[in-house]
């Protein structure tokens, strides 16, 4: 063959809606071989069309009498995948603590049962000091952060634990300390992805990356002055009342020169023992014994003498 017509114009790749695929052409005349290396990989489970037009032509200058034309399928994609795996922008205040999770969606060719990620942030705005358990990780057995603060690996030893192919969630936690000031921001770029399954074999996921926005710090509120609970005179002093009514009891009452006035003072007098009463006893009171009147006996007999003559008088006179 006359390898000054084996180029990209002779030798047409194509994917299933027409578009041409990028790629280098050799040829080996040792072998007699045509060589097409694309610059991006193939898509996974896709049909191509390849075409050699008759611009091909021997060393003799014969060109080919008419197109030739094929194709092939490329295999189903086996690696674990997912849709995307990443962060979603946050907010923190300057001081405090931050917790953002890792998401990732719509596992595919799983179950995934290893994961290494690397997060890029800026180091004057954010330290990462931790990492913990997400979602779909709760019972993963190994979760390290690297020294570096930036690559960490969590993985479970039990093929059980593995996350399943459609599920979707957090898959860890990054524990940052915000130390930059208000108005600061920290990208939080995910890079190094890599999905492991049961058999070793590792895919990737496309990457979400996401900013920290740093916040004022939490401020405490100001109470408001009001006017000083003091009584009259000698002017009082400043003070705060508390926002909830306080019940006001009674002024206390002293005795001044047998008139009862009311005590100005704030600190009420010592209390005056309450008299004790006795109360009466409910034992009866035996009756009064009449006294002997004097010359009682012979005035009793007289009447009872005359009262008799009476009484001999009507039943003697018929």
């Amino acid at each position: 063959m006359n390898e000054s017509t084996l180029n990209n114009e002779t030798i047409i790749v194509e994917n299933s809606t027409g578009s041409a695929i990028a790629g280098d052409v050799t040829y080996d005349s040792a072998t007699r071989t045509v060589t097409f290396d694309p610059t991006a990989n193939l898509e996974y489970n896709e049909t191509y069309n390849v075409t050699i037009t008759t611009g091909v032509a021997d060393l003799a200058g014969n060109n080919m009498a008419s197109e030739f034309r094929w194709n092939f399928t490329t295999e189903a994609e086996w690696m674990p995948t997912a849709d995307n795996l990443g962060v979603e922008d946050a907010t923190g205040r300057s001081g405090s603590y931050a917790t953002v999770p890792v998401n990732i969606m719509n596992v595919r060719n799983g179950p995934v049962q290893s994961i290494r990620i690397r997060v890029d942030y800026n180091e004057s705005v954010l330290n990462l000091t931790s990492i913990s358990e997400g979602d779909l990780t709760l019972n993963w057995t190994h979760l390290r952060l690297g020294e570096d603060r930036h690559t960490m690996t969590i993985a479970t030893s039990y093929t059980g634990d593995a996350i399943p192919d459609g599920s979707s969630g957090s898959v860890v936690l990054l524990n940052f300390h915000v130390i930059g000031s208000p108005g600061d921001k920290s990208p939080m770029n995910l890079s190094l992805i890599e999905l492991s399954n049961p058999y070793g074999e590792v895919g990737t996921a496309p990457a979400k990356n996401g900013t920290l926005t740093v916040k004022p710090s939490a401020e405490q509120p100001t109470p408001t002055p009001t006017p000083s609970l003091g009584g009259g005179g000698g002017g009082g002093g400043g003070g705060y009342v508390p926002t909830t009514p306080t019940p006001t009891e009674k002024p206390p009452v002293v005795a001044i020169s047998g008139t009862k006035k009311e005590k100005a003072a704030v600190t009420p007098a010592p209390a005056t023992p309450a008299p004790t009463i006795t109360p009466p006893s409910t034992a009866p009171t035996p009756a009064p014994t009449p006294a002997p009147v004097p010359g009682l006996t012979p005035l009793f007999l007289i009447l009872i003498v005359t009262a008799v003559i009476v009484i001999a008088g009507i039943i003697i006179i018929p």
